[in-house]
């Protein structure tokens, strides 16, 4: 089964592996969710989060700390997730899995 065509899906290879990714940013709460899936095994999917700079808040002042947010999601950021979920989760089945990013880091939640 292949995922369908959408121009919000950005695509990405990592260790020879084909995955999809988008983001969604949550003003509500300041928040950026990235969705990292498989190409060939799209309901293979993770997720994680992390805060959004002042850059992307209008309204609203939330209370994740400066030193945890970020600018942009960016494919090198991808990239890093997907290597660590690989090597810390199990997310290669249809359940929802998801991590967190901070300045520290991904790590498990």
């Amino acid at each position: 089964m292949a995922i369908p065509k959408n121009k919000d899906l950005r695509k990405i290879t990592v260790d020879n592996t084909r995955y999809y990714w988008s983001i969604k940013y949550d003003e509500d709460h300041g928040m950026i969710q990235c969705n990292i899936g498989l190409v060939d095994t799209p309901n293979f999917r993770f997720s994680f989060s992390c805060g959004a700079n002042n850059s992307h808040i209008s309204y609203i002042h939330n209370a994740i700390e400066e030193k945890d947010e970020v600018e942009a999601v960016t494919p090198k950021l991808v990239a890093e997730a997907i290597k660590f979920a690989n090597n810390n989760l199990d997310w290669k089945n249809r359940g929802i899995s998801s991590i967190i990013y901070s300045s520290n880091g991904f790590s498990l939640e």
